[in-house]
């Protein structure tokens, strides 16, 4: 029986790796599998139709996608897995462990939706992931080294000709780079404060430029981007306080929201961490500055990477 070994990896541009074991009671030679989105059926994923030999010992073929496939797909995770096994006779090594959760949600206003997720930022599929970088652009500890591991050294090396052309990135701007093997478009590396006590207002302040920044950016320079993840800036190896930073980013997005959005392409805020004590700060903070949260009865159940 065909034996699905891994069904997600981490290259945006071929997320199914399946390895196949044949089946020789069955006589057919091919089979073709095309995912849909069961709420939208004429929507489809940008998929490579693959074969199988049933005369071989086993083989292997990859399933490609485009970036809108692989959202697709992520949605609907688990009926694929039972799509597969009941149609096409595959069957799973382990069943599929999503691991992510929504915690909060709350609609700025019609249209833009600010969200706030417990997931691993290297997998989170959205159009523009925020990496909490330093001014040199290298990425060598933290979120940074993480989104470089899983997305390929080429995020490395884009980030060094940025650097080396424009010179360092100062405190409370943005560098944009490709995003590799990684699921979304491209990275905004944020370089936030190292917090410092006795500059507490400055560093409060550069937190609020980048977080500006980058929503200047994914609203009005690159119109391609309709959702975007944005972690905790500086919290980690530049030691700003966890509560505080939180508070300042959803501040900030809402001042921003209220002052400055407008009717545009950008749908979906996700604010991202895959450690607890963030998630539950991002989510504190937004209850407290947002309002209620609509999730409402099913705030911590867990959840598909889209709604």
């Amino acid at each position: 029986m065909p034996v699905v070994t891994n069904f997600f990896g981490l290259k945006w541009t071929t997320v199914y790796s399946c390895a196949f074991v044949p089946d020789l009671k069955k006589k057919t030679s091919a089979t073709a599998y095309e995912a849909k989105v069961h709420e939208k059926p004429k929507v489809k994923a940008d998929i490579e139709v693959f074969e199988i030999d049933i005369l071989s010992d086993s083989c292997c073929r990859q399933l490609s996608f485009q970036h809108h496939g692989f959202k697709t797909c992520k949605i609907h995770e688990s009926p694929l897995y039972d799509d597969l096994q009941n149609n096409y006779g595959f069957y799973t090594m382990a069943p599929p462990a999503l691991g992510r959760q929504i915690v909060f949600k709350k609609t700025l206003r019609p249209g833009v939706e600010l969200s706030v997720w417990k997931d691993d930022l290297t997998t989170h599929a959205v159009d523009a992931v925020v990496n909490a970088a330093n001014g040199d652009l290298q990425h060598g500890g933290g979120l940074a080294r993480a989104l470089v591991s899983a997305g390929g050294y080429e995020i490395q090396e884009e980030s060094r000709s940025f650097v080396a052309r424009y010179g360092r990135v100062p405190t409370g701007e943005i560098a944009v780079t490709g995003a590799g093997r990684l699921p979304c478009k491209l990275i905004i590396h944020a370089v936030g404060p190292r917090w410092t006590k006795r500059d507490k207002e400055r560093c409060i302040e550069q937190l609020k430029r980048v977080i500006r920044n980058i929503l200047d950016y994914v609203l009005y320079e690159n119109l391609d981007i309709q959702s975007v993840a944005i972690p905790a800036i500086s919290s980690g190896i530049f030691q700003f306080p966890l509560d505080l930073c939180t508070c300042i980013i959803v501040e900030t997005i809402k001042a921003y929201n209220y002052y400055k959005l407008v009717v545009n392409q950008l749908k979906e805020i996700h604010l991202v961490s895959n450690e607890n004590a963030t998630t539950d700060s991002f989510k504190r903070a937004s209850e407290l500055i947002l309002g209620r949260n609509e999730l409402d009865s099913w705030v911590s159940q867990e959840a598909p990477p889209f709604l």
